[in-house]
């Protein structure tokens, strides 16, 4: 080869070397300072969601502000019957899923709505711990929340037509399900208000696609993000399922665990729309014929009351306060082994 060519060869290398090295300064400052800007190609919360009152309608948010007990204002109230102790959903009252609600932080003020029904106003601020106290059990834990007061127990017990019906507010954070009962250890900093499992719950958009393909027709909606509830919802995952083995992951820089797949109960068969739950019983039969599983401790195929659960999006735990802005970037840190043990207790899909 001739001097000639060489030489432009080496220059071409040269400034092609240039280039890519300017490209990746630019990137990375770009990466490093614009956190919550969508990134396409990479894992990142698409949507935010907060349900200020358990299985009433969720708030959609650009950006999330994570406490010590999870999302700010996130399941801070339920309604529960002083006839039973417990809490009441939509698995025993659906019409719960047109009850919408509101905060108002000027105010500091809850807005409840829902049809034929006069606007509620509560108030944040108000000392509530003279009113009626309740431990409600849910799940084997029991949360303390005592009443926002006559007005607003009114108003429920007229909505639900159930004269028993009261509203909490959480004024005791709990400790959430130790490993005895789910899958990972949790913490002693570990804190929930009126959540089920776990002070978050995270979903991906692949997980959603992935059961759509498989529902009849006619009950495409059932797949849709307000049926499951989410907090974060994440999408441009390589897989559906993959965020059941993230293990330990910050996204904007709140640092999260997995803690086990969500056992997924009746409240998607509700339609959002009409707080009717459908004849069918979608959309938890498509997702009961190929995505069951026990739980771990539920291994003894001996043990009373052993069942498969349908598994959808995961419960997580967080072990830092932050903020969690729509764009942000999911960073895995340590993989578990989720997936290879729920096949291993009977999961069909991983």
């Amino acid at each position: 080869m001739e001097t000639k060519t060489i030489l432009k060869y080496a220059a071409a290398t040269i400034v092609m070397y240039s280039l890519c090295k300017t490209a990746l300064r630019l990137y990375r400052k770009t990466t490093g300072s614009m956190s919550s800007s969508w990134r396409g190609g990479l894992p990142a919360v698409t949507e935010l969601w907060t349900y200020p009152i358990k299985s009433c309608r969720g708030i959609r948010l650009q950006c999330l502000e994570i406490l010590e007990t999870g999302v700010k204002y996130d399941r801070m109230w339920a309604v529960a019957d002083t006839a039973t102790g417990k809490l009441l959903t939509q698995r025993c009252q659906p019409s719960m899923a047109l009850i919408g609600c509101s905060i108002d932080e000027e105010r500091r003020v809850l807005i409840v709505n829902a049809p034929g029904m006069a606007t509620l106003e509560v108030s944040m601020d108000k000392d509530i711990t003279g009113n009626e106290k309740m431990e409600p059990n849910q799940w084997t834990v029991s949360r303390v929340g005592h009443s926002e007061g006559r007005e607003a127990a009114m108003w429920f017990a007229k909505y639900l037509n159930l004269p028993t019906a009261v509203l909490l507010r959480c004024t005791a954070p709990c400790k959430p399900h130790s490993h005895t009962m789910h899958y990972v250890v949790t913490v002693k900093e570990d804190r929930g208000m009126f959540q089920d499992f776990s002070s978050l719950h995270i979903l991906s958009t692949e997980s959603l696609t992935w059961l759509r393909q498989r529902l009849p027709a006619t009950e495409k909606d059932a797949a849709e993000v307000v049926r499951w509830r989410p907090n974060i919802v994440v999408s441009n995952l390589p897989c559906p399922f993959d965020e059941d083995a993230w293990g330990t992951f910050t996204i904007g820089g709140v640092r999260m665990r997995t803690s086990k797949p969500c056992g997924r109960c009746s409240v998607p068969v509700v339609d959002p729309s009409t707080g009717k739950p459908s004849a069918s019983y979608e959309p938890i039969v498509a997702l009961r014929q190929e995505r069951h599983a026990y739980y771990p401790h539920q291994a003894d195929r001996s043990m009373e009351g052993r069942q498969q659960w349908p598994m959808l999006g995961t419960n997580v735990f967080h072990d830092c306060q932050g903020t969690v802005r729509v764009g942000d970037v999911v960073k895995v840190l340590e993989r578990s082994a989720m997936k290879q043990d729920l096949k291993k207790y009977g999961c069909l899909a991983v």
